[in-house]
């Protein structure tokens, strides 16, 4: 349809066009035929893929009026969304395929079973396999659990922060102003934020900030702050109840920032993980949304690296909306009682185990959600003797005997309405009393606890340092990807002959090959000007980086805090799944040599092979033996994604030749005394504004990066091991 109701070219009969189209296809609610066409049409199938929007849908209505529109048939994915709401009570007949009927109808299909020998030729449609796997999935049997968080630090602050709302609520109610029934709003909103969080607080504030959708965790904070110094009038009388809360979020914005305190959601994640990776099962982790999935994935490749790409063979991380895109898994966990619109997620086929994480201040909004999902779907399933006189021989009489009965019998089983009646495709989940959870729920430790194994794999997770901040905001700290190998290969020291050293005044000295280049400060003619080795002369300037490869740390560190996480996970992916596998397979130098040369990779000298097989250079100097590499090693994901994680490490590497480029040339200035320009930002092939003004020329030893060496000696015709040359050493 075109957006003015009228058929889209080539749209018509496909037997002859003096017919009108068997079919039309509108893609949007907004358009739809209009009276022309529109009086022509017998039946409208409604997906309720179009999103609800209450105006829309009250057009969509009257338009079917007044088109006088005899059958309306609508497919609805979520019993507790919008448009059932509105179209249950007026439609003919509600259809939710019971469990037996499901299977019944599936063993059919997957038997090859078809219709024409039906006398009333009614059709079972075929499955597509993603499809065939969700249903299958239901009909197995889902398992369901509530996951509720131990009791600890953060548990016990969201305990405070909810009697903290509770209080304040009630001052709501007696005071009634707007001003204070906003605040109540937004302070409860920020609560359910704060509870479906479940990454390290600095990488969803990253994440977040960077979304146009979007309003960071700590900004919210920040903004009920606003909203208590703009109370006035009664509303003051607010002012405490609201400012107690503030308090409580502040503390815990404090605790969600410690990486160590997993005694919250984020460590449930983590021992899923662990679990699942244990027992090598498959595992969706649902986050809220596209920030906060994000923000865990860096939370995951920053603070737990190495257990994050063993897990990522098994464990994927997604949003409601790449799930439905999605196959099954063993396992789903949910990051709590889902979003309004997210509620479709509690009947998810996606997993044959469901978990759902929950705070005890949640237990309440998850009691509610199920027992309303299980009521919905009870009566919108057909029961015995709702299909009225079907054929014998049709599909509707063999449905009619696996459907439930109208009148379930009374029994245990059956006392909650958190556990679905036999048969109905509705949740079957215990759900305790928030006064039960802290002796009922096994904490953290506890898990720890059970398996030694486990518990020390759980404490090397926990103590891990090698990319974590020891600063108090929790940022990016990264080191060298490639890492120390204990398989060492049987070759000895290189020494290289014929070498020129620098010796400077200041107690620094660098040997390299005498075409070697360096960059000198010319005083007289005042310019930087590149030269060799051999050319340099006793009294000159060279103004030099002490470490390119701590540079390239520090724009990583930078491109994590901007959140541009995944240029860097993409850089360093070859060199991290590359050094698994050789871990996996336990091969040796010379194995990974002979595993190279196995491939159509052009004979690389043993100098470049041990370069990658330690993981000393960023990326090989061509594509084609990056992905030769990733032939040789089977690294279906690097094959898969090879220009992007080279374009990637192209963007890093451009990023730092730019801002050593501008380093100098401020090195430069100094020495002449002089003022230049040096712009800011740094050019990119991926417009990041990333600028000269976001690095400090200093390691973390506070020892500088740009040094100016002037050379007061020059030793000619040396011999130094190859691993000596090119950098800059105090003496």
């Amino acid at each position: 349809m075109k957006s003015d109701g009228s058929l889209a070219h080539r749209t018509h009969h496909y037997v002859t066009e003096d017919a009108p189209p068997a079919v039309i296809y509108a893609k949007w609610a907004t358009r739809l035929p209009n009276s022309e066409h529109a009086d022509e049409i017998q039946a409208v199938l409604y997906d309720e893929g179009v999103g609800f929007d209450e105006e829309r849908f009250d057009e969509f209505q009257e338009w079917r009026d007044n088109a006088e529109i005899p059958t309306v048939v609508y497919y609805i994915r979520d019993p507790l969304g919008q448009t059932y709401n509105r179209i249950s009570g007026e439609v003919d007949t509600t259809w939710a395929w019971s469990l037996p009927s499901l299977n019944m109808v599936i063993s059919a299909e997957q038997n090859g079973r078809t219709d024409a020998s039906n006398e009333n030729k009614e059709v079972v449609p075929s499955c597509t396999k993603r499809e065939r796997d969700h249903l299958q999935r239901k009909v197995d049997g889902q398992s369901y659990e509530a996951r509720i968080c131990p009791p600890g630090t953060v548990t016990d602050q969201f305990s405070r922060l909810w009697e903290a709302y509770q209080e304040f609520d009630s001052t709501v109610n007696e005071v009634g102003t707007k001003q204070l029934k906003f605040a109540r709003y937004y302070l409860k909103d920020t609560i359910s934020a704060f509870s479906r969080n479940l990454s390290n607080l600095s990488q969803s504030n990253i994440y977040r900030a960077q979304h146009a959708m979007a309003t960071t965790l700590s900004g919210r904070v920040g903004a009920l702050r606003q909203m208590k110094s703009n109370l006035s009038g009664d509303s003051q009388a607010g002012g405490t109840g609201l400012q107690n809360a503030i308090y409580d979020l502040e503390d815990l914005c404090e605790m969600l920032d410690n990486d160590e305190n997993l005694s919250w959601k984020r460590g449930r994640v983590l021992s899923e993980m662990l679990n699942a990776t244990d027992n090598n099962e498959s595992l969706i982790i649902v986050a809220p949304d596209d920030p906060e999935a994000e923000a865990l994935r860096a939370d995951m490749y920053i603070n737990r690296k190495e257990f994050w790409l063993e897990a990522q063979e098994s464990v994927t991380i997604q949003t409601p909306s790449e799930l439905t895109r999605s196959y099954s898994a063993d396992r789903l966990m949910l990051y709590g009682p889902p979003k309004y619109s997210d509620r479709w997620l509690l009947r998810s086929p996606h997993g044959g185990e469901v978990t759902i994480l929950t705070y005890p201040h949640e237990l309440g909004l998850l009691f509610s959600q199920a027992s309303n999902l299980n009521s919905t779907m009870n009566e919108a399933t057909p029961h015995k003797d709702d299909i009225l006189n079907p054929q014998e021989g049709s599909i509707l009489k063999e449905l009619e005997e696996e459907l439930p009965s109208a009148e379930l019998p009374p029994s245990e089983g059956n006392s909650s309405p958190t556990i679905a009646s036999p048969g109905i495709d509705g949740i079957r989940i215990n759900i305790p009393d928030e006064d039960e959870t802290s002796s009922g729920s096994s904490t953290f430790k506890n898990h720890e606890t059970k398996d030694p194994n486990k518990r020390e794999r759980l404490r090397e997770l926990i103590e891990q340092k090698n990319n974590v901040s020891n600063s108090s905001n929790g940022q990016y700290q990264p080191t060298h990807s490639g890492s120390d190998n204990s398989k060492q290969s049987t070759w000895s020291r290189r020494d290289i002959d014929g070498c020129i050293e620098l010796v400077a005044g200041d107690g620094y000295r660098m040997a390299d090959k005498p075409d070697t280049s360096v960059e000198v400060v010319r005083m007289d003619a005042k310019v930087r000007t590149s030269k060799s080795l051999r050319e340099v002369n006793v009294g000159e300037y060279v103004v030099s980086v002490r470490d390119r490869m701590e540079i390239r740390t520090h724009v990583e560190r930078q491109l994590y805090d901007m959140g541009e996480a995944s240029i860097v996970v993409k850089a360093n992916k070859w060199k991290d799944l590359l050094q698994r596998e050789i871990d996996l397979r336990d091969h040796s130098f010379e194995d990974f040599v002979e595993q190279m040369n196995s491939t159509e990779i052009t004979p690389k000298n043993k100098s470049t092979y041990r370069d990658w097989y330690h993981g000393e250079v960023t990326m090989p100097k061509s594509k084609d033996s990056l992905y030769y590499i990733a032939d040789a090693y089977d690294l279906d994901e690097i094959k898969n994604q090879l220009d992007e994680c080279w374009n990637a490490n192209r963007t890093i590497r451009r990023v730092k030749s730019e801002l050593i480029d501008k380093w100098l040339d401020e090195a430069q200035e100094e020495l002449l005394s002089e003022d230049m320009e040096v712009e800011d930002l740094l050019r990119n092939d991926q417009g990041l504004d990333i600028r000269v003004s976001d690095f400090e020329k200093f390691d973390e030893d506070n020892e500088p990066l740009v040094l100016a060496h002037k050379v007061t000696s020059i030793e000619y015709d040396v011999t130094r091991s190859y691993s000596y040359l090119g950098r800059w050493r105090s003496t």
